[in-house]
């Protein structure tokens, strides 16, 4: 057969060992050559004078290695020449050659390496051992070893341009180029490649021109780089990078930049000083940042943010410029310069100086730093100046300033500058002015009184003061109040005339500052004394009242009154003095000076005088009264109805009719004798008194008068009646409604219980739920209304026409709830079976058949034949019965004959349908136990009790199934895998044996071990594929029938 091949050009390298009198050749690689493997030669065992000359067998060039750059693998032209180079010019045609991964696979001629490995191969690197043997002599024969290098063109890497800086005074930079390589050869193994530079990619492609490890260049420039495979020099790839030059900026000096600011600077200002710096170029070209320190701006580190200066206000500090090229970041010049900012000082609206004059000329000897802190508004005064100007330009230029004690006269305007000290041209200048004023002319003020009860008013200090400037207004001034001359004259604190309102008591010297408003050096001093007397005020005086029991007249002591009048006056300050009438106290005259006799009612006036002014009085009144006791005849008895001579009575009745009766203005208390009424003691406080003498009780009441010691006693009768004769009923006891409804009742039955005449017309008797009602009379039972479901107690109230007093007597309703037996409307009679049922728990039974008789009379019956049957069950309760009726029928029932069963698997379960011949309705288990309405069941495999029987019980029928699980197939092949059949284990069954058949009813083998199984094998041989059937038989009888198959 013959094959074409299609060749592409490969690049391959061979080295070859010298060996002495043979044709040389060499690598071009000298440094990849290594130690040429030793050459064996074998004959075959059968040849005599073995081994013959080995120029006579086979001579062969020995090869180091190959180096093959391939970017597809080699094709087989490429392979025959690597083989052919060992046969050292013999033709091909006289060897058998092999090429074999190890020694010993030469040596036997095992494991060949096929060449068409080669055809797709583009990452090799092994050694290789090659046979070379003579076809005509097989036992001649040659095996050398050589590496074998398949590689492609080494990747191409992106690498990054190079950039640096010249200063401005070197015309060339040297790069060394060398420190490249790691960068050109990327990812590779660095012993692999070697690179070169180049000035031009032609260059690099043809391997000339290699430029020096060390290179200068003057501008920016390309460079090509050539990655080749250190054993192939044709495997190779090019690139390039820029070496990119950049020239550092020449900066010039800054001078001191000063700034006058009272909101910080703009960062925007500072950037322009910095641009300003660049001696040369443009400033576009670079970046420039500021640094408050040199070693910072070395480092581009902790550069001066943009709001740094927002809100600075006074700085001297020296700053750091840092100048970098955009386009090359590490070539960059540094200078620093001095940064001054001054807050700019602010005049707002200079209060104007009034001052007074001092001089004999009227004028005023001025000291302008007294005014220096109103300029320099909060800034430090030792780093601002504050000087004066007779005009606005004279103060801009700050040229002629006034001395400080210049002498001011009348109205002048002064210009004020404020001028910073570190930076001069930080200034600001306002206008002030200033006035000139002339002296008070103040008049003296007599000493002056006051007699008050609320304190000094507005209008007193106004009459007071209107003498001091009579000539002068008084709204130019302020008028200050001091306790000592040397506090007005020395300008203390002092006090407004207003710290005078509401004062009651005063008498000293009061010294006045009167002072020119906004010329505090312009005052005058004046002196009086100033007295205030309060006057003694009381609040409302109480009448006098007192009880003069049986006499027209009472003598009142006046004197008793004085502690009541002067409680919260000092005595000692006082005079107090009675009056019969209110103009006698406003003169004084006609003084009481005795007792005062009173028939009916008198008014008295009292006049308290200040005892240091006897002209600051009070005045006010108060009435003396005389009280009469009360007449208590017409006071009315109480008659209650009670029990046995005792009743209860409602004594808050009694005091509140009493009261409407004297008047509210009486206090009512009732005692049980007169000496406690007299001495006001036990005292009767319960609002529902029981009388302790049966029948009748004497009560004493006190009435009291509320304004004065005035009382008067009385007495009435307590009465108590007894209610009609009643007798206690016995309790009524009624059948509960069969239906759960209300069960009315008549508890008229119970009148003549309770009333021995009932025909009597006098006696009323009405019936109540709750004993509150029947007391009350209130909500009384409509006898033709009332029905209830429960027990309960009613309450009879028997009460006689005309009269209050009543009986009442309760007694109970029971009713007799008799449930309703639990009995079915229909019971099935087996015939197997007796038919028993209970009837519940009752107090007698009469069990009926269909001929009405009475067939038994306890609570359980027992029933043998078919028919419609009656149940009458009674309960008792103090000799009433109520009875319940209830009717069932008994029918004859069905008995279970048989049943069968089919079973079907479902996904590795069982279903089971149970099916019968009967018409009848039934239940189905599993388990004989667990039944339900269903005959179709889903279980898991195991042992069942399948069990069938009627609703009414008549009959159950139960059969025992085995559900075992098993292998459906299996492939007995001796390859360990399901080469057994068996039925799995379950702790339910237990099989006694399992026979399995063939298609033909052949018993293949019986087993009697589950564990064991079956082999696939009778007697030894092995039984041909086909399906086979088994009967499963359990330990107590139960048998499943099932089948497999047998795979092969």
């Amino acid at each position: 057969m013959r094959y074409l091949f299609l060749l592409f050009v490969l690049n391959i390298t061979l080295h070859f060992s010298q060996t002495p009198g043979e044709k040389r050749y060499t690598s071009s690689i000298q440094d990849n050559l290594k130690s040429s493997p030793s050459t064996s030669v074998k004959s075959g065992p059968d040849l005599e004078n073995w081994p013959p000359p080995l120029q006579e067998c086979i001579v062969i060039n020995e090869v180091d290695e190959y180096f093959i750059c391939a970017s597809s693998g080699i094709n087989t032209a490429a392979i025959s020449a690597m083989v052919y180079s060992f046969l050292n010019g013999e033709g091909p045609g006289n060897f058998n050659i092999s090429l074999h991964p190890s020694q010993s696979d030469a040596d036997n001629k095992t494991n060949p390496i096929s060449p068409f490995i080669f055809l797709t191969t583009t990452d090799y690197d092994k050694v290789i051992f090659i046979r070379i043997e003579r076809k005509v002599d097989t036992s001649c024969f040659v095996i050398s070893s050589f590496r074998l290098v398949i590689t492609t063109n080494p990747p191409t890497n992106q690498v990054s341009d190079w950039e640096a800086c010249k200063s401005s005074a070197a015309s060339t930079y040297s790069f060394d180029l060398s420190l490249k390589d790691a960068e050109v050869i990327g990812n590779l193994n660095a012993s692999d490649y070697k690179v070169f530079y180049y000035k031009n990619e032609t260059d690099a492609i043809a391997r000339t021109n290699e430029l020096s490890t060390l290179y200068s260049i003057a501008n920016t420039s390309t460079i090509y780089y050539r990655l080749e495979s250190r054993g192939i020099n044709e495997c190779f790839s090019t690139g390039s990078f820029q070496l990119i030059l950049n020239s550092a900026p020449t900066l010039n000096p800054i001078a001191d930049q000063y700034f006058c600011t009272n909101s910080g600077i703009d960062y925007s200002e500072l950037e322009a000083v910095m641009a300003a710096s660049l001696s040369s170029g443009s400033a576009q070209d670079y970046n420039f940042s500021l640094y408050q320190s040199q070693t910072d701006a070395q480092n581009s580190s902790n550069p001066v943010s943009a709001n740094y200066f927002s809100s600075i206000l006074n700085l001297n500090k020296e700053f750091f410029i840092r100048a970098e090229n955009k386009y090359n970041s590490p070539c960059f010049s540094t200078i620093s310069f001095n940064l001054i900012i001054t807050q700019a000082p602010v005049l707002v609206a200079l209060p104007d100086w009034l001052v007074c004059a001092n001089e004999s000329d009227g004028t005023y000897a001025n000291n302008f730093n007294e005014k220096a802190s109103d300029a320099l508004n909060g800034l430090d005064s030792t780093l601002y100046s504050v000087t004066y100007y007779l005009n606005e330009t004279d103060a801009h230029e700050a040229r002629n300033p006034l001395d400080n004690a210049y002498n001011l006269s009348g109205e002048q305007i002064i210009y004020v500058r404020v001028t910073s000290d570190i930076n001069p041209d930080c200034y600001a200048v306002s206008p002030q002015k200033f006035s000139v004023v002339e002296r008070i002319d103040l008049n003296g003020i007599t000493d002056y009184a006051i007699c008050t009860s609320t304190g000094v008013t507005v209008e007193d200090i106004d009459e007071m003061t209107s003498e001091l400037l009579p000539n002068q207004n008084p709204n130019n001034y302020e008028i200050r109040l001091f306790q000592t001359e040397s506090a007005s004259n020395s300008d203390g604190a002092g006090n407004s005339l207003d710290s005078l309102l509401g004062i009651t008591d005063y008498d000293a010297p009061i010294y006045l500052r009167v002072e020119t408003l906004g010329a505090s050096s312009c005052f005058e001093v004046t002196s009086f004394r100033l007295s205030i007397y309060s006057i003694p005020v009381v609040g409302e005086i109480s009448d006098w009242s007192v009880c003069s029991g049986l006499s027209d007249t009472y003598s009142f002591d006046l004197n008793l009154k004085n502690s009541e009048i002067l409680a919260n006056l000092d005595a000692t300050q006082v005079n107090l003095t009675y009056y019969f009438t209110e103009e006698d106290a406003i003169a004084q005259i006609n003084l009481i000076s005795s007792a005062v006799n009173v028939s009916t009612e008198q008014k008295v006036y009292f006049r308290i005088s200040n005892d240091k002014a006897p002209d600051c009085f009070y005045i006010a009144d108060f009435n003396l009264l005389l009280s009469n006791t009360l007449d208590l005849d017409s006071i009315t008895d109480l008659e209650k109805c009670g029990l046995d001579g005792f009743s209860n009575f409602n004594l808050e009745n009694k005091k509140a009719e009493l009261k409407q009766q004297f008047g509210n203005q009486y206090s009512i208390e009732f005692y049980i004798s007169q000496n406690d009424a007299q001495l006001t003691q036990n005292e009767i406080v319960s609002n529902v008194y029981t009388n302790i003498d049966p029948y009748n009780q004497q009560i004493f009441v006190k009435v009291s008068s509320a304004e004065d010691d005035c009382f008067s006693i009385g007495s009435f009768w307590l009465f108590s009646t007894e209610g009609p004769t009643i007798a206690a009923p016995s309790n009524l006891i009624s059948c509960g409604n069969a239906e759960g409804d209300p069960t009315t009742i008549d508890l008229t039955e119970k009148t003549t219980e309770i009333i021995s005449t009932p025909t009597n017309p006098d006696l009323k008797i009405s019936y109540y739920y709750n004993s509150e009602e029947a007391e009350a009379d209130q909500n009384a039972i409509i006898n033709d209304e009332f029905s209830t479901l429960q027990d309960l107690v009613i309450y009879a109230r028997v009460s006689e026409e005309d009269i209050e007093c009543f009986s009442i007597v309760p007694f109970e309703i029971n009713l007799i709830h008799v449930p309703e037996p639990e009995i079915a409307e229909i019971y099935l009679f087996c015939e197997s079976n007796d038919l028993i049922i209970d009837a519940g728990d009752y107090d007698s039974y009469a069990w009926i058949n269909f001929e009405n008789e009475t067939i038994f009379s306890d609570r359980n019956v027992t029933i043998t034949s078919s028919g419609k049957y009656t149940l009458k069950v009674v309960k008792s309760i103090d000799g009433v019965s109520c009875e319940r009726i209830v009717e069932f029928n008994v029918e004859e029932g069905s008995g279970l004959s048989s049943f069968d069963y089919k079973v079907e698997t479902f996904q590795n379960k069982y279903q089971i349908y149970i099916s019968t011949a009967n018409d009848i309705a039934l239940e189905y288990s599993l388990n004989g136990s667990d039944y339900i309405l269903g005959n179709n069941f889903f279980t898991e495999p195991g042992q069942l009790l399948l069990s069938v029987r009627d609703v009414n019980g008549c009959t159950t029928l139960s059969k025992t199934i085995l559900l075992p699980s098993y292998k459906r197939f299996f492939s007995p092949n001796e390859d360990g895998i399901n080469d057994t059949w068996f039925i799995f284990d379950n702790p339910q069954i237990s099989l006694l044996q399992t026979i399995v058949y063939d298609r033909f009813g052949n018993i293949m083998t019986t087993i009697t071990d589950q564990k064991r199984g079956w082999d696939g094998l009778k007697n030894g041989k092995v039984a041909k594929a086909d399906d086979y059937w088994f009967l499963a038989i359990s330990t107590n009888g139960a048998e499943f029938r099932g089948h497999f198959a047998l795979l092969r």
